[in-house]
This record gives structure tokens, sequence and C-alpha cells, in this order.
């Protein structure tokens, strides 16, 4: 073989074992690229997913204050309609009826609070105050209780739903 056509050989090997170690190289690089991009990818996608259950629950958690509070309310307003025909000596059966309404309003705010307790609290329901409102409503229409009890586990509901709302809303009340 002349020196030329030799040359040429050595060459042109030389070229295909460059083409194919750049080739490798930037494959090399290309898929480090992709597998970091993948990796970056699923890293938004779980802070997404942890965003959006974030605002969820809290969402979930207000609509459980706001409905716990209304539930509240419902039952100081009956109450106080109830004391109101007491005074004004109403008949005896309307306030049988009224009684009863109001025990079955107790039982249904009860049951919803079982439903929908653990949005009221961080951790497991432990010292909330409905059921004992709802346990002091049924004794009162029953006579087994003075209104003040009711208004004391009233009064113990509404702060603790107050201060739940309002470290669901990041508020502090100032000392």
């Amino acid at each position: 073989m002349s020196d030329v056509v030799l040359v040429a050989l050595i060459s042109a090997a030389g070229s295909a074992v460059i083409s194919v170690g750049v080739v490798a190289v930037n494959l090399f690089y290309h898929y480090r690229s992709a597998a970091a991009d993948r990796s970056a990818r699923t890293t938004e996608r779980e802070e997404d997913r942890r965003e959006w259950y974030e605002r969820t629950m809290f969402k979930k958690r207000l609509l459980a204050a706001q409905e716990a509070n209304a539930w509240v309310m419902k039952l100081n307003h009956a109450i106080d309609l109830n004391r109101q025909a007491r005074v004004v000596g109403e008949d005896s059966g309307d306030m049988t009826r009224a009684r009863s309404e109001i025990a079955e309003l107790a039982r249904s705010a009860r049951d919803w609070y079982d439903d929908n307790a653990y949005l009221l609290t961080d951790g497991l329901p432990s010292d909330l105050s409905f059921v004992g409102l709802t346990n002091a409503v049924l004794r009162y229409v029953r006579g087994e209780a003075d209104l003040s009890e009711v208004r004391d586990f009233w009064r113990r509901t509404h702060g603790q739903l107050s201060a739940r709302v309002q470290s669901l809303l990041g508020l502090h009340e100032e000392p």
C-alpha cells in the first residue's frame, strides 16, 4: 500500500473514532440532562400536588369552621326563642314541640360534628366543646340543665371556633 492510502485510512479511522467519541459524549450529556430534567419536573409536580392539597385542606377546614359556627348560632337562636317563649308563657303544647325541634337540631349538629370533627382540629379531635354544647342543649330541653350551663358551653365553643378561624387565616389577636 502506498503511503497516501495508508495516511487516508488512518485519517478515516481517526475521524470515525473521533466521531464515535463525540457522539458518545453527546449521548452521555444528553442522558444526564434528560435525567436532571425529569427529576426537576417530578419535584415540581410533587410541589404542585402539595400546594393543591394544602389549598384544598385550607378551604375545607375554613368551611368546616364556618359551618360549625353556623350550628352554634342556630342552637343559640333556638334556645333564645325557647327562653323568650317561656317568659311569655306560651301554650305547653307549643313548648313541647319547640323543645323537640331544639333537641332534633342539637342531634343534627352532633351528627354534623361527628362527620367533620377532624377538619376542626389539626390533630385528632379532643377538647372541642362543640359536643359539650350539643349535650348541654339536650339536657336543657329535657329540664336537666339550666341556661347558664348552655351559655358556658356556647361561649367556650364560640371562642374555640374563633381561635380556629384566626389560626387558619394566620391572624393573631394583639395582647
